[in-house]
């Protein structure tokens, strides 16, 4: 396609002709493993799609295997030209990520096979002669979360407390130090890994950025972060809870003066 500007407007001197197809145009780009009830971000990428040529007419969509199917957009790519008298919207050419308007989420339900998904598009060149469908399959699998063992505090390298569900690890450690918590799982994560929640206890915010979940790493049992604390001029408290399936297991920290 050929492009004259003329006093700021853009004008189409001839349209392109042919098929918007280009090497594997349509591509999965989202995990293929899930965990139950983690919700997949809509900031994350679900899929790319490769444009041959500029389409006048263009949908994109995923279906999750799930029962669910969900619109896919690609922010930013849309353009308008003066086209045979009036403005049209084009798409492309290019490579363009598809994202989702909302976080995608599995349910219990989905846990018992594979799932079967397939991201769609429907497209149409412009001034081309037929519409295109683009399908691309992909397997899904969703696991079903993993409860929680232990919990580990640390001031490192030494002092370390430990306890499961049942027994509540405590530590001392100075304000203006650092705080290694290790969390267990009771399993090996999967490629799906295991989304670990946190939840902080701390009224008088001692506790430097602590994060509100954590991953453990395929193929491993545990997940360790440090979290800095500020100095301060009395003892103060703090109760971080790790939870996966609702059972919680809970840590105490004292940060001193």
């Amino acid at each position: 396609m050929k492009y004259i500007a003329v006093l700021g407007v853009i004008v189409v001197s001839f349209g392109l002709v042919g098929r918007a197809a280009a090497q594997k145009p349509l591509y999965w780009e989202a995990p293929t493993w899930f965990e139950v009830n983690v919700p997949y971000s809509a900031a994350l990428p679900v899929g790319q799609v490769t444009l041959g040529c500029a389409v006048d007419n263009y949908t994109n969509d995923v279906n999750w295997g799930d029962g669910t199917t969900s619109h896919l957009t690609t922010p930013g790519a849309a353009y308008k030209i003066y086209y045979n008298g009036q403005w049209i919207t084009l798409v492309g050419p290019g490579t363009f990520t598809l994202y989702e308007a909302a976080d995608k989420t599995f349910g219990a339900g989905s846990t018992s096979n594979p799932l079967n998904g397939e991201l769609m598009s429907t497209l149409h060149c412009l001034n081309g002669t037929e519409t295109e469908h683009w399908q691309t399959p992909v397997t899904l699998n969703v696991r079903p979360r993993t409860p929680l063992k232990e919990m580990e505090l640390a001031i490192s390298p030494s002092m370390k407390a430990r306890g499961d569900s049942r027994a509540v690890p405590s530590i001392q450690v100075k304000g203006g130090s650092g705080v290694q918590v290790t969390i267990f799982a009771t399993d090996k994560a999967t490629l799906a890994k295991i989304h670990i929640n946190l939840t902080w206890t701390d009224l008088s915010g001692v506790m430097l950025s602590p994060p509100t979940s954590v991953d453990v790493p395929y193929d491993n049992f545990a997940a360790s972060f440090v979290v800095g604390t500020k100095k301060t001029n009395k003892t103060r408290q703090v109760k971080v809870q790790a939870s996966t399936d609702g059972t919680p297991i809970t840590g105490n920290i004292s940060v001193t003066p």
